[in-house]
Order: structure tokens, then sequence, then C-alpha cells
């Protein structure tokens, strides 16, 4: 916890960085992971990326969702972390 605490002091941008990184790429593989089987947009990676990205950044463009229970939910806490993320990079 201390590591921790003395790496976001001296090298806040980078854990900050890195912090949103592994959030987005983990969410987008969850994602994948539960609406593949029920949506055939999930093919590839990328459309689960792109989900990912327009969901944290609230822009909610519309052209892809989530249709199973489970993408919903990892839809939500990428909407939450999301909004978390980005109001730290305001403050």
């Amino acid at each position: 916890m201390f590591t921790l605490k003395c790496l976001s002091n001296y090298a806040s941008l980078k854990v900050f960085s890195l912090a949103m990184v592994l959030i987005l790429l983990i969410l987008a593989y969850a994602i994948r992971i539960f609406e593949r089987p029920a949506n055939d947009n999930f093919d590839n990676y990328f459309n689960a990326l792109w989900l990912t990205i327009v969901t944290m950044t609230t822009v909610g463009y519309g052209d892809i969702n989530a249709k199973s229970s489970g993408g919903r939910v990892v839809s939500m806490i990428a909407c939450f972390s999301g909004v978390f993320f980005v109001s730290l990079a305001i403050v």
C-alpha cells in the first residue's frame, strides 16, 4: 500500500495512465466474453474495445450495445469507472 502511495505521488500521470489502460483492456475483454455468444458484433476484440471506450467516456453512440445481462453489468461497471477516471483527469 505504501509503495502505491509513493508511486502515485512521484509518477501520478504514469500510474493514472497505466490504471486507465488496464481497466479499459480488462473491461473490453469481459464484455467480449459475455457478449460473444449472444451478439455477432463481438467476433473481434476491437468492437469490444470500441464499446468500452464509448461507454467510459459517456459518449454513447449506440452503434454497438450489450444484449446479454453479463455484458450490461460490465457496461455499467465501465460507465462508473469511466466517470471516475474522467473526473480524476480533470482534477
